[in-house]
């Protein structure tokens, strides 16, 4: 996912495209205006900038504050503070978080909006509100609904010093469009006057209704992903003036928050059954995110969504649309990148998916760590490639064993000692071309017999 992808917003405010994720509220009014959301909406301070927000929240119950999860996960919860805006102009007392519960703790480092969400504990504010709003039930439709978004990130994308920061502000918005499909789901595409909308530090932030006189909750910020909005990538110096920001359907994790709110174990989900046939639409439409052949499929189409003229929406939305593109690409050449900005945080343990796609013509594979690796046994690739990658042994010997490759070519593998042995245990040997480039093998000794059953290539 490495295109401009500024997925999990707002958060480190005014820093570089590539790592923005903080969002702010652009073009909007006073907090104060709204007294009732302004006692509900809380800044988000780490001990390092201590009078900047770079997150906000919502006050959901007397001590417990929902956000989101990429504002927290990285960080010492001790070192957090949270506070609420002023009619004067200025924050509260800040209160020291004391423990933070993400929705997805296992996954946390995935870079995924769809499962975006913390809530943090805190000992409360001397004021606290005598009554909290309730998050909206599921299924209610939205289409003809006011939104009031609040948060305390940038004022514009371009910001310039630490002052167009930290108000806090409200803007009035619009669904455009609820994602809610097998790849990427429980999002609210929302869209607000062009010239205002959600900025950076405005992360975890509130969305708000009005129903028969009651506020109520239904997103939290997650910010742009450029994969599901495309339309925004030409716009990547003023995304916060474009109108287009992505929430978190918290309505959709009610039962979670309840749960955690109450200090009850949260609701386990059931997984899905994995597919059990050779059909790629079985698989992109397989919602079990916790399973390595969801994250492979997810990587394989996020590379894909950087090629021109590639609809990145409709990619992760439509499957049918997704088949046929990396049907395509297959004729030519497939690439896994790495799954993310630091490789040793996830392997890549799985080619399922892939053994849908007959006849591939080339899979390459960049940066990863190679942990072992499921191959299935009907992956039918002419050339698999394998550059600056780790490939533990057990691997190597599945990826020689279990599927139809015809040319298996290792570069600057970024360990040493391969073990080539399973290529003479192997009786039926499919494989009928190793290239080696700056590998260091555990027994160059068996090079030579190597040789007498495959064509082989091997430059130190």
């Amino acid at each position: 996912m490495r295109k401009l992808l500024i997925s999990c917003l707002l958060l480190f405010s005014c820093q570089s495209l590539q790592n923005k994720s903080q969002v702010k509220i652009v073009g909007g009014s006073d907090l104060a205006k709204l007294p009732e959301i302004q006692a509900r909406t809380v800044a988000i301070f780490q001990a390092a900038k201590p009078n900047l927000p770079f997150c906000s929240g919502t006050l959901l119950a007397p001590h417990w504050i929902l956000t989101a999860a990429h504002c927290v996960r990285d960080r010492k919860v001790q070192q957090l503070s949270v506070a609420r805006w002023q009619k004067a102009g200025g924050f509260d007392t800040k209160i020291v978080v004391q423990r933070a519960v993400l929705y997805e703790p296992l996954l946390a480092g995935r870079e995924h909006p769809s499962f975006d969400l913390a809530l943090l504990y805190f000992e409360g504010f001397a004021d606290t509100p005598s009554t909290f709003f309730p998050i909206a039930p599921s299924g209610q439709e939205l289409d003809q609904e006011n939104i009031i978004l609040a948060g305390f990130g940038a004022e514009k994308s371009q910001c310039a010093d630490d002052n167009c920061h930290g108000r806090g502000l409200t803007v009035e918005a619009r669904l455009k469009k609820k994602i809610d499909g097998p790849r990427f789901f429980s999002l609210l595409h929302l869209q607000s006057p062009e010239g205002s909308g959600a900025c950076f530090g405005d992360s975890g932030g509130p969305a708000f209704i009005q129903r028969k006189g009651q506020w109520q909750l239904i997103g939290a910020t997650v910010g742009v992903w450029l994969d599901l909005l495309p339309q925004l990538r030409d716009r990547v110096t003023e995304l916060c003036e474009s109108g287009h920001m992505l929430y978190t359907d918290v309505r959709d994790y009610r039962a979670w928050i309840a749960a955690v709110l109450q200090d009850r174990e949260p609701p386990v989900l059931p997984s899905p059954a994995r597919p059990k046939n050779l059909n790629f639409l079985a698989w992109c439409e397989y919602r079990g995110y916790h399973d390595n052949a969801f994250r492979t499929l997810q990587f394989l189409l996020s590379n894909l969504a950087k090629e021109d003229g590639v609809d990145s929406h409709r990619l992760f939305t439509d499957c049918s649309y997704a088949e046929q593109l990396l049907r395509e690409q297959a004729r030519d050449e497939l690439t896994l990148p790495r799954p993310d900005q630091n490789p040793q945080v996830e392997a890549l343990r799985t080619l399922a998916p892939l053994h849908t796609l007959p006849n591939i013509q080339k899979l390459s594979i960049y940066f990863n760590r190679i942990e072992a690796l499921e191959v299935p046994a009907e992956l039918q690739v002419e050339t698999l490639e394998i550059v600056s990658s780790t490939l533990d042994d057990a691997s190597f010997c599945s990826l020689v064993s279990q599927a139809k490759i015809h040319t298996l070519s290792l570069s600057a593998l970024k360990q040493d000692d391969l073990d080539l042995s399973c290529l003479l245990n192997q009786k039926n040997l499919r494989l009928k071309r190793l290239e080696l480039f700056q590998v260091k093998v555990k027994n160059p000794s068996l090079l030579p017999a190597i040789a007498k059953k495959l064509e082989l290539i091997w430059e130190e």
